[in-house]
């Protein structure tokens, strides 16, 4: 599935001449594209009287190039009903004329030429067979994909890449969570609306794997790798594993040093330190945790794992807090977090309910009578609910309320708006990176 993606970015930005002998030039095309490299041969800005001559490419044309090097028209799916209808756009236009508008010369001084005066061209020019939202994605076959570069998340060398080979199983079961959110039971294939929704809200950095796979590449080609057996602190979690940490590095925000080094360039598993972990704690409760993160100063994250009460199906919730935590210092609950702060859900599905009103200052709250809550928990619309006694918890999605998270609309296995999941907690944690183990 990868050789194919290969061949169709190779072939840009004529995809219908993929049937290309590989050469060295065509490897290198390929990687140049995939890798996002393409902004310094293609696209830009340029403005003549106040016209748009070249138009700027971003994320979405990565992620359409790359949804259409893996995607099959209907037909081949023998898929009866088209899920998102179909198109009669040829979306490959834009990057011809991408490319015809950005590489014109511009010697004696010549301007440039407008993207409208290209028109003509495209029409005798090779394109696609088939329109982008004329097709679909095969889900067993994006499963695979999303299992082999899952470990190419975090910056990690070559040699720790069979730590997550070892974990097989996990890494099937994470990918399975990341896949649900792009299909329902019944969907064989994703569309074009559902895979940019679901990157461009929840794994906005899927694709920077492929940054550090071909950087891997190339680096054990000119010398193979040294052994590393040493372990990280991870190892002593009950909730995070190497392919959770992969889930994880989809989506951490931006800015704030912790984001650095959750970065595809930066974040090793010798990074993580744990703040709080209620099974070495002694005693798992509110204060526990508390006594642990009042003395933590830097962003971090919390994690919970348990137990759907209602459908007995694993769950995991979390929350990234960007800033110190604060303990209420009277009967009114003191507030702490930012506009950078977000909640997610990691298992069994995969969900990310992004800050979309700053002036609601109900990020999270910690009061020893009433537990630990992010979001505003009686007006909603999304909130996470832990009990003093850290033994149960309950999430919830309402279609509209006063809180500062937003409901997430990017997974396609809910069918409802409004929701709720309440579980019996497991293993409650806090985590945070040090520093010193970043290279």
């Amino acid at each position: 599935m990868l050789y194919g993606s290969m061949l169709y970015h190779a072939a840009f930005p004529f995809p219908a001449l993929q049937d290309i002998s590989w050469t060295r030039n065509e490897l290198y095309a390929a990687i140049v594209m995939m890798t996002n490299h393409q902004q310094k041969i293609i696209g830009g800005f340029v403005s003549q009287s106040g016209q748009t001559i070249i138009r700027s490419r971003n994320h979405t044309d990565r992620r359409r190039v790359f949804f259409k090097s893996l995607a099959k028209p209907y037909a081949d799916l023998d898929i009866a009903n088209k899920v998102e209808g179909s198109s009669a756009v040829d979306e490959d236009d834009i990057d011809v004329l991408d490319v015809l508008s950005h590489t014109q010369p511009t010697i004696l001084g010549l301007a440039h030429v407008p993207e409208v005066f290209f028109q003509p061209v495209i029409q005798k020019l090779p394109s696609s067979p088939y329109a982008l939202l004329d097709s679909q994605i095969p889900s067993h076959e994006f499963l695979c994909l999303l299992e082999f570069l899952l470990p190419y998340i975090l910056n990690e060398p070559y040699s720790l890449i069979d730590t997550h080979r070892q974990q097989g199983h996990d890494t099937t079961a994470v990918a399975r969570c990341i896949l649900s959110a792009f299909v329902s039971l019944e969907e064989t294939g994703i569309g074009w609306q559902t895979f940019e929704r679901v990157l461009a809200n929840t794994m906005p950095r899927l694709l920077d794997s492929l940054d550090h796979l071909f950087q891997i590449f190339f680096q054990y080609l000119k010398q193979p790798p040294l052994v590393d057996t040493s372990l990280s602190t991870i190892s002593s979690s009950r909730i995070l594993t190497c392919a959770l940490l992969d889930q994880l590095a989809l989506f951490l925000p931006n800015p704030t040093y912790f984001h650095d080094a959750f970065s595809s360039s930066v974040l090793t598993l010798k990074s993580l330190v744990p703040v709080y972990i209620s099974s070495a704690a002694g005693s798992a409760d509110l204060s526990s945790l508390s006594t642990c993160v009042l003395r933590h100063t830097g962003p971090s994250l919390l994690l919970v794992s348990g137990t759907d009460t209602a459908s007995k199906v694993p769950v995991i919730f979390g929350a990234y807090i960007p800033m110190l935590w604060r303990e209420h210092s009277s009967d009114e609950p003191a507030y702490f977090g930012s506009e950078d702060s977000l909640l997610f859900q990691l298992a069994p599905t995969h969900d990310v309910f992004l800050c979309a009103k700053p002036s609601s200052k109900k990020y999270a709250s910690m009061h020893p009578k009433t537990g630990l809550s992010f979001g505003d928990v009686e007006s909603g619309p999304v909130s996470l609910e832990l009990n003093e006694a850290l033994a149960s918890g309950t999430f919830t999605q309402q279609d509209e309320g006063e809180g500062p998270y937003r409901p997430s609309a990017a997974n396609a296995s809910r069918t409802e708006t409004s929701w709720q999941v309440r579980f019996a907690i497991e293993s409650v944690e806090v985590w945070a990176y040090d520093k010193t183990g970043m290279i």
